[in-house]
């Protein structure tokens, strides 16, 4: 049975210091391949060879920002910070767009998609979802979101 929460744990540290050493393991990942990483879906994997502490078992990242950087480098790393600032962007380019010929409901589902990106953002410190579809949900709302609100201001 899965346990968690270090309710179970000898120590309160122990939980912690897993994800920190799973950082400290996708930063060693990411150094040593700065341009393509370990691979997609590679960490897991790849664990034991980067890892400062091995427990006999491998682990996963914990971290949105430290999957991308252990399985993508530093070059996938500031490709997905952009899409990401892309999605703001596009976001607020609706604000702008939408104040010409107000419409409510396009304020709310931008309103709605800005809230999402940023739990994104702020969950994936935590979780390991970067290549999962959340963001890729988020994102194809926001250029559906923005193509009906210009069309709709050209009417």
């Amino acid at each position: 049975d899965r346990q968690s929460g270090g309710a179970e744990e000898s120590g309160v540290y122990e939980s912690a210091m897993g994800r920190i050493y799973a950082w400290h393991a996708a930063i060693n990942m990411g150094v040593a391949n700065p341009l393509t990483g370990v691979g997609i879906n590679n960490f897991f994997v790849n664990y034991y060879f980067y890892s400062p502490h091995w427990d006999g078992k491998n682990h996963a990242v914990h971290s949105t920002w430290f999957q991308v950087l252990g399985e993508t480098g530093f070059v996938g790393m500031c490709i997905f910070v952009l899409v990401i600032a892309a999605i703001y962007r596009r976001l607020s380019r609706v604000f702008c767009i939408n104040k010409l010929k107000f419409n409510p409901d396009v304020a709310v589902n931008a309103n709605a998609l800005k809230a999402g990106l940023i739990g994104f953002m702020v969950a994936g410190t935590f979780l390991t979802q970067a290549f999962t579809w959340p963001l890729y949900i988020i994102l194809s709302l926001t250029i559906a979101l923005e193509r009906l609100t210009v069309q709709n201001n050209k009417e």
